[in-house]
């Protein structure tokens, strides 16, 4: 049914791609990979440098409103005098709650998030920059 085209003597043969095009190729994916690493490597030390910089003033900064907000007071109070804590333990949870330095706490935590992040992906692409796998040039 389906009459097959004749096929000409003088046709073109197919051109081939260079033997040397694969290796260009993989090798430019290569240098790519690794110039992309070295950026992030850079910008993750960026952010474990500055946030370890920020450690120190965020930590200050908890420990002087926990001081002026009496926190240590109430917890004193909790230990020293356990029977009256017991009795009125709701309103003393909301007295501590209330006394919590809440927007400090956070913003220390998320310094310590940043920190502890960046510090978990510089290692893991140092580690693969510094892999013999990785030394092909």
């Amino acid at each position: 049914m389906k009459e097959k085209l004749p096929q000409k003597e003088n046709s073109p043969e197919p051109l081939l791609p260079s033997e040397k095009l694969f290796d260009s190729i993989m090798l430019g994916i290569g240098r790519e990979q690794k110039r992309q690493l070295r950026r992030r490597i850079f910008f993750y030390s960026l952010c474990f440098v500055c946030s370890l910089v920020a450690l120190l003033p965020a930590f200050r900064a908890v420990r002087a409103e926990i001081i002026n907000s009496g926190l240590i007071e109430f917890l004193a109070l909790a230990i020293s005098d356990s029977k009256i804590v017991l009795t009125y333990w709701n309103n003393f949870i909301f007295v501590v709650l209330e006394a919590l330095p809440v927007i400090s706490l956070v913003v220390f935590l998320a310094v310590i998030f940043v920190f502890l992040e960046s510090l978990k992906l510089l290692a893991r692409d140092l580690k693969t920059l510094l892999s013999p796998a990785s030394i092909t040039n």
